[in-house]
Order: C-alpha cells, then sequence, then structure tokens
C-alpha cells in the first residue's frame, strides 16, 4: 500500500486556501454556474422557439456543424450531455429531418450523425440567435475583461477536473 499523499487543493499561490468567512452553499460559484446554465437555458430556449429548436439542441446541432460526422458518444461528450438523453434528442432531430444517421453495420450507437441540409439552415438560422444572446451577456466588458474571464473559468474547470473525488480527503487535505 503507498503512503504517497495527493497533492492538496491549492490556491493560485500554491498555499492551502482558507476560508475566511463560513460555508454558505448560496455564494458557492458552482451554484452561481448552475443558476448561469439555466437562466441561460431559459433565454435561448425562448429566443430559438420560434425556429422550432431548444436550447440543448442547438448546442448538439451546432457541434454537428463543425464536422463532417461524429459518434453519438463523441457528440454527448463534446455537448455536456448524458448519453442516453443526447440519443432520445437526436431521435427527435431525427424525426424532424435536421439530422441523419449513417448507419452503422451491426451498433446502432456506433453510427455516426450528420447535419441534413435543413439541419445546417436551422443552425445557421439559430447562430445569429444565440451569438446576439451572448453578446448581450458581455455587455459592458472589455475584450480583456472577456478574456480574462474565459482564462478564469477554462482554469476553475481543469481545476474542478482534476479535484479528488474523496470527501475524507479534501476535508482533512489527506492528513491523519
Amino acid at each position: 500500500m503507498s503512503t504517497k499523499k495527493s497533492p492538496s487543493i491549492s490556491s493560485a499561490n500554491g498555499k492551502k486556501p482558507t476560508s475566511a468567512k463560513p460555508f454558505d452553499p448560496g455564494d458557492w460559484p458552482i451554484v452561481w454556474m448552475a443558476r448561469a446554465e439555466r437562466q441561460h437555458a431559459r433565454n435561448a430556449s425562448m429566443l430559438l422557439a420560434p425556429l422550432g429548436m431548444h436550447h440543448r439542441e442547438f448546442r448538439l446541432l451546432s457541434l454537428l456543424a463543425k464536422v463532417d460526422a461524429m459518434p453519438i458518444s463523441e457528440l454527448a461528450e463534446m455537448a455536456v450531455l448524458e448519453r442516453p438523453t443526447v440519443s432520445k434528442m437526436i431521435d427527435r432531430l431525427q424525426a424532424e429531418g435536421w439530422v441523419e444517421r449513417v448507419e452503422h453495420a451491426y451498433d446502432r450507437r456506433s453510427s455516426p450523425l450528420t447535419l441534413t441540409k435543413i439541419g445546417r439552415a436551422k443552425v445557421d438560422a439559430a447562430i445569429p440567435i444565440v451569438e446576439g444572446l451572448l453578446r448581450e451577456y458581455q455587455n459592458g466588458m472589455s475584450p480583456t475583461e472577456r478574456d480574462h474571464f474565459m482564462a478564469i473559468l477554462k482554469e476553475f474547470y481543469l481545476r474542478v477536473q482534476h479535484a479528488r473525488s474523496s470527501p475524507f480527503d479534501l476535508a482533512t487535505d489527506g492528513q491523519s
């Protein structure tokens, strides 16, 4: 059994973070990100509704617009959605004529997905709507502030991705 300790989660200066005030779940960064995502979902879905599209469908279609074909598992990963959810969504998009499955000889899950001409037209119509919404979110931010904000989000994601999953280790920093 290895006695090697995992590196602790540290702040940007390499020191263990300290909390000056008690834990407040309403002021947790994850909650604020979830709130922003939920409000964006509402905003985008309302604006995309006249096109017959939900914001998550736009996410799938816009990812497919960037490639010739993509398997559903890769699409789900890139869209940050669960594969069964994406599979159901693709069934609807296929019924609408926006997406096609390139049939795989023996495994439907491996069938690459492609946009149809109708699907491409839907994405092309939706992109200006979503871009306008994103511009509205960033209104008043300088290009430097937008770049800094994105850098912070990406860094935070990497920290979340690499965090340890054991509550005991996180609470005690692995010390006995």
